[in-house]
């Protein structure tokens, strides 16, 4: 990432030129489009990270670059799609989880106690504190929080134990 982060300009033509030699490099297209949207170029961003999807589908990655793109040009939709499937693919690839749901705030009466402050929620159910603390250091978990940081306000965890 540091010729994207020094020079994004040098980085589309390095990448420009990967696509050229072979048009079926996903990485390329990943690369490209993370550095049109640096560039805030997001059509061209969109563009490539389409692509990239459609040669690898399933990359958490590809869905929060592009749900970034589509958010910053208005695109509110698209951006939520993206942004959901990204934390899909993250529940699907989970092997510490014995239990995911992602949900938004339910559409019920407005009451003192109930928090519909929040965009999504996101639970996970572990068998045990080990599984808890192994998905802590998963490298799926590291790389969509790493991916995907920048977009979150504020993140709650509740951590807890049943009840026997």
């Amino acid at each position: 990432l540091k010729l994207m982060d020094q020079n994004p300009e040098a980085a589309i033509d390095h990448y420009s030129q990967a696509v050229v030699l072979d048009p079926a490099d996903d990485v390329a297209f990943r690369k490209r489009g993370h550095c049109y949207l640096k560039m805030q170029q997001y059509l061209y961003a969109i563009a490539d990270l389409t692509r990239s999807d459609e040669l690898l589908s399933g990359l958490p990655e590809t869905y929060v670059l592009r749900g970034n793109a589509y958010l910053k040009s208005g695109q509110l939709k698209e951006a939520n799609a993206d942004f959901e499937k990204a934390i899909k693919e993250l529940m699907a690839t989970n092997p510490q989880a014995i239990k995911s749901h992602l949900g938004r705030p339910a559409s019920t009466e407005q009451r003192d106690v109930v928090d519909n402050s929040y965009t999504y929620l996101y639970m996970m159910t572990f068998a045990n504190a080990e599984d808890e603390a192994a998905y802590q250091v998963d490298p799926t978990h590291l790389k969509f929080v790493e991916s995907a940081n920048h977009l979150w306000k504020k993140v709650v965890v509740y951590d807890s134990s049943a009840i026997d």
